[in-house]
C-alpha cells in the first residue's frame, strides 16, 4: 500500500513515528538564512534558540549584537534625531558606540521575551564641555555637550531608541519562529510524507506497518 491509501489513523501513526518525524538539524537552513538576512537590518546573530511547537512558552530568541548604522538606515531613515545619532557614531571621537548587545536572561524558555540588552554606550557630556562633534558632517562644529542637551538625546531619545531596538530584535525572533513552525508543519504534512515515502520506495501492509 502507498501512504495515500492508509487510513487517517494509520497516517498519523506513520507521521509521528521515529522514521518520519523531523530529524535534528532540519532547522539549519532557516538559521543560516535568518543570520544572513539579519545583517542588512543591523542584526549580527551569534546563536538562535527555539522550542516548539504548540505549548505555552514556545518561541525563538537570538543572541548577538546590533550594528546601529544599518539599523538606523532601515528603521529610521528620515528621523532627525537618528541622523544626529549617526553623525555622533561616525565622528572620529565616536561619541556613541556603534554596537549594542542582545542577550538572553538564562531562562529555561526560548521565546522572544527572554531577550534583553540594547543599551547605548555614549560619552558623558559633563566631561566633554566645549568639545566639538568633529568629522565631516553638518554637525562637525557643534559642541557635543550642547547638542546632546538641546536635542534631549540622553533624557528622551536614547531610552526610547533602546526600547525600539530591542523590540525590533524580538520581532525578528518572532519571524524566525514563524518560519520554523511553518517548516515543521510541512514536514508532518501528508504531502511531504507521501513524497518522502515515494522517494524512498516505502510501502505499507494492511496494518500500516512499513514493508
Amino acid at each position: 500500500m502507498k501512504f495515500h491509501e492508509l487510513s487517517d489513523k494509520q497516517k498519523d501513526k506513520v507521521r509521528y513515528s521515529n522514521m518520519l518525524s523531523p530529524d535534528d538539524g532540519w532547522w539549519d537552513f532557516i538559521y543560516d538564512d535568518a543570520i544572513e538576512r539579519g545583517v542588512a537590518l543591523g542584526f549580527h546573530i551569534e546563536r538562535i534558540n527555539f522550542s516548539g511547537f504548540y505549548s505555552q512558552g514556545d518561541g525563538a530568541s537570538w543572541v548577538g549584537s546590533v550594528d546601529l548604522i544599518p539599523w538606523l538606515e532601515h528603521h529610521k531613515p528620515l528621523c532627525a534625531r537618528a541622523i544626529i545619532l549617526r553623525e555622533l557614531i561616525e565622528a572620529p571621537a565616536e561619541w556613541v558606540s556603534p554596537i549594542t548587545g542582545i542577550h538572553g536572561n538564562n531562562s529555561r524558555y526560548c521565546h522572544e521575551n527572554t531577550m534583553g540588552g540594547a543599551s547605548l554606550d555614549y560619552a558623558d557630556p559633563e566631561y566633554e564641555k566645549g568639545e566639538l562633534v568633529g568629522g565631516t558632517g553638518m554637525l562637525a562644529h557643534v559642541p557635543y555637550s550642547d547638542l546632546v542637551e538641546n536635542c534631549k538625546l540622553i533624557d528622551e531619545y536614547f531610552p526610547q531608541l533602546t526600547e525600539e531596538i530591542l523590540e525590533s530584535a524580538k520581532d525578528y525572533a518572532r519571524d524566525i519562529y514563524k518560519r520554523l513552525e511553518k517548516e515543521y508543519d510541512y514536514m508532518l504534512s501528508d504531502e511531504y510524507i507521501a513524497e518522502l515515502c515515494e522517494g524512498n520506495d516505502y510501502g505499507f501492509d494492511e496494518e500500516g506497518q512499513l514493508v
